[in-house]
């Protein structure tokens, strides 16, 4: 499925697809996330953009990230944090070859949640959480 897609499926326009990392509407926020970038383990499945993303010198100053950043502040404080999630299949930095949208219905009713967010650099954590109601779909 194409990025813009699964920004749709969820209920979300993006701004720009192809410079956009993120959107809103009044129920929420969703944000896009390499697939290959996720720790996934039995554990915790988590992504830390200081651990698993490419070096801020490489996305930090594009449009996306100025875009993501007040989303980001907005699902904390409005959602506690809770967000919903595009996967993106490929290299970041690079074409996406595909997105899937994180359908918590599908996934035992697991939500991601933005832990910390970092209002002038966009570093953010995300980590999957287990039943949260609040925000997203």
């Amino acid at each position: 499925m194409r990025k813009k897609a699964a920004y749709e499926e969820l209920g979300y326009q993006l701004c720009n697809y192809r410079w956009s990392w993120s959107a809103e509407n009044d129920r929420g926020v969703c944000i896009d996330l390499w697939r290959r970038e996720i720790e996934w383990t039995e554990q915790r499945t988590w992504f830390d953009s200081r651990i698993h993303g490419l070096p801020l010198r490489e996305w930090g100053h594009k449009l996306g990230n100025t875009h993501r950043k007040p989303h980001l502040q907005r699902a904390r404080r409005k959602f506690g944090g809770v967000v919903d999630v595009v996967l993106l299949e490929g290299v970041p930095n690079t074409k996406v070859r595909s997105a899937t949208p994180w359908v918590p219905e599908n996934q035992n009713g697991q939500r991601w949640v933005v832990t910390d967010a970092d209002e002038e650099t966009g570093h953010f954590r995300a980590e999957l959480g287990a039943g949260r109601s609040q925000g997203g779909r």
